[in-house]
């Protein structure tokens, strides 16, 4: 799941970018690129009435304003979630039903992304989509030999956002977004976090797992199924293989024994 890009605009001024960070600035012309999505709402949308932090001083723009966050909640719930905002009454019940379903939503996108070897690079709560979609491409990348710790964001030296952490980060955010709707006044937050452990860890072990019993042609649902995804990315990383082509080939010898459907 992600947004689209429609166009792409090449001009022919030049800009200084150090594409590495590593001293070796070059002159690169200037370009746009146009992205579409149903919406660019975020989790950090709902922080606009974050009170302040204390570890970092700052406060939303419209702290303890819960009426503005209630009106930015109900916004969302009638434009974005419908099906919710007409079976919901209460507001409380809507922000319980929409925070299951941006669990699931997240969970899953997070597990396509595992999936693939993708890493976004930036998973902080302004770069997360209500919707679940992918958003905010910058420093993200696919993996050619296989490496648990990658990090694509030459920036992130704790690797924060590596490939291996993104679940937890995500399930993070999904928790802050619980927090946010605290602050708006929509919703208590023990209420709200006690839906994101409820539904996020099963979603996403869901979608996961059934990605990649595709992926290895692994049919049915084992119990020992996560270790065995687990040993063939461990294997991959330990011999440096290929992420991609490790699983074509895989492909490549199932059609080969006369099967395109299991190994």
């Amino acid at each position: 799941p992600t947004t689209t890009s429609p166009t792409l605009v090449v001009g022919e001024n030049r800009i200084q970018r150090d594409k590495y960070y590593t001293g070796n600035i070059s002159m690169e012309r200037v370009a746009v690129v146009s992205r579409v999505a149903r919406t660019f709402f975020r989790f950090g949308s709902f922080e606009i009435c974050k009170p302040t932090d204390a570890k970092t001083g700052r406060a939303g723009p419209s702290a303890g304003d819960e009426a503005t966050g209630q009106a930015l909640f109900d916004f969302v719930a009638e434009n974005y979630f419908e099906e919710v905002a007409s079976s919901k009454p209460a507001r409380a019940e809507k922000a319980k039903a929409i925070l299951k379903e941006v669990c699931k939503t997240t969970a899953y996108t997070c597990a396509m992304w595992q999936a693939v070897g993708f890493t976004h690079g930036v998973l902080n709560t302004d770069n997360m989509s209500i919707l679940g979609i992918t958003i905010d491409y910058g420093p993200y990348g696919f993996q050619e030999y296989f490496d648990w710790d990658h990090v694509p964001n030459g920036s992130d030296g704790t690797g924060r956002y590596d490939y291996k952490s993104q679940p937890e980060i995500c399930k993070w955010n999904v928790m802050k977004l619980a927090e946010s709707f605290g602050f708006c006044g929509v919703l208590d937050v023990e209420s709200g976090k006690a839906v994101v452990e409820e539904e996020y860890d099963l979603a996403f072990k869901e979608a996961y797992e059934g990605k990649f019993r595709k992926k290895l042609g692994v049919f049915g649902n084992e119990e020992g199924d996560e270790e065995f995804i687990k040993l063939v990315l461990d294997t991959m990383a330990e011999t440096r293989a290929d992420f991609t082509e490790t699983f074509v080939s895989l492909e490549t010898y199932a059609e080969s024994e006369g099967s395109s459907e299991a190994l």
